[in-house]
């Protein structure tokens, strides 16, 4: 450790570590959300976003491997920001914000693939609500009971 950080220079992949991690505080000011909050907006907007560069349909699960991977690459940088440092890493937090990228995009890519059955049984419903079932036998009331079709 001592021969990476020795005379005060940093090297380049630290220096790039904190430049992300200045960045993302900078993004989280101006935008006015929290870390944790940073990351849901984020993995919500980047599964748009690849999904249309890979032209594939929101129900697909495909646009979720390149936002794992740049997930993946977020948390290594910040456990780098930490290990270097020498300040106190948990893999808490590294689970939480890994659940918080990857979770809603999930969620939204299943209610997406399930939108056809929700759609198919509130029309259903809505149908039955309008118009009833038709009797299949009607019988009016006479002298005698008639059968009418």
């Amino acid at each position: 450790m001592d021969l990476l950080l020795h005379r005060g220079e940093k090297p380049g992949m630290f220096k790039l570590v904190l430049a992300w991690e200045a960045f993302k505080d900078w993004l989280s000011t101006t935008v006015h959300l929290t870390h944790w909050g940073l990351h849901v907006v984020v993995g919500l907007v980047l599964l748009v976003v690849f999904g249309r560069l890979m032209r594939r349909p929101l129900r697909s699960f495909l646009p979720l491997a390149p936002i794992a991977a740049l997930e993946a690459l977020n948390e290594i940088s910040d456990f780098t920001r930490y290990y270097v440092s020498d300040w106190p890493w948990t893999p808490t937090a590294t689970a939480i914000e890994v659940a918080l990228t990857l979770v809603p995009p999930t969620i939204v890519i299943v209610l997406a693939k399930c939108w056809p059955l929700f759609e198919e049984a509130a029309a259903s419903l809505w149908f039955r609500l309008r118009f009833p079932p038709r009797r299949e036998h009607i019988y009016v009331r006479t002298r005698r009971q008639k059968r009418l079709k």
